[in-house]
């Protein structure tokens, strides 16, 4: 219903355009697991050398975590994401926006 998913549409009007809300109790419950938490610990449990770990927390923190950060996995959709990259190309290099797609697509 759009009266449940209005929190989510309110929150892609924000200047930081979040993909969704803050996780409630009942969400976390529910064993959803939000992309910020699960992206922090697939970097974790990587063996990674340290500059590249360096550079997926960075990528995390500067262009992930602001849009997806607090979404459930499941709740992160295709369209979303390319938005998210259409937003993203407006205010850094290609470059960036490349390194940090590709690792939303591998974690």
């Amino acid at each position: 219903m759009i009266v449940e998913r209005l929190p989510v549409l309110t929150a892609r009007l924000s200047p930081v355009h979040p993909v969704c809300h803050r996780p409630t109790a009942k969400r976390q419950r529910a064993g959803k697991v939000p992309f910020g938490d699960y992206a922090r610990q697939w970097i974790d449990d990587r063996v990674l050398k340290p500059r590249t770990e360096d550079l997926y927390r960075s990528l995390l923190k500067n262009h992930l975590a602001p849009a997806f950060g607090n979404c459930d996995l499941a709740e992160i959709k295709e369209a979303d994401v390319r938005r998210w990259r259409k937003e993203r190309l407006g205010v850094v290099g290609q470059s960036t926006v490349a390194k940090a797609y590709q690792l939303l697509s591998r974690s």
